[in-house]
């Protein structure tokens, strides 16, 4: 391992490991990113509209989509990991510049992760409970 390995982020060594992942097996779970206030969900599922309205039909208040990548399930427990310091109960951690950092480099900005299948992100009006 040299000096540049030693600066990598946990997930940056995730992402490329995820290359290596979808050459022998198919990714068909996407992680999520569902925000509630000042909070986020970070989950795992197969079926992210059904989910995503199951969430819905539950909370109390607005939820909104911020990201989802199709990956291995294993990923899941890495971000879940990276965020540890962040999380409040189960799969709800604080929503935070930090996380937001973490969209914006692995989720929002495809060209920079290319070999990432990222699923197109819902209407904003699709994704806001109603009230």
């Amino acid at each position: 391992m040299n000096d540049e390995d030693d600066n990598h982020d946990p997930i940056d060594i995730a992402m490329e490991m995820l290359e290596d992942v979808k050459k022998v097996r198919d990714c068909d779970v996407v992680v999520y990113f569902i925000q509630g206030g000042d909070l986020v969900k970070i989950g795992v599922t197969d079926d992210y509209n059904a989910r995503f309205n199951a969430l819905k039909s539950m909370s109390p208040i607005p939820l909104f989509h911020r990201g989802r990548i199709r990956c291995d399930r294993f990923f899941e427990r890495i971000v879940h990991w990276r965020f540890e310091h962040l999380r409040t109960h189960g799969e709800w951690f604080h929503y935070n510049q930090e996380i937001v950092d973490f969209l914006e480099k692995y989720i929002w900005v495809k060209e920079k992760h290319p070999f990432v299948q990222i699923v197109e992100a819902m209407e904003e009006d699709q994704c806001q409970t109603s009230n």
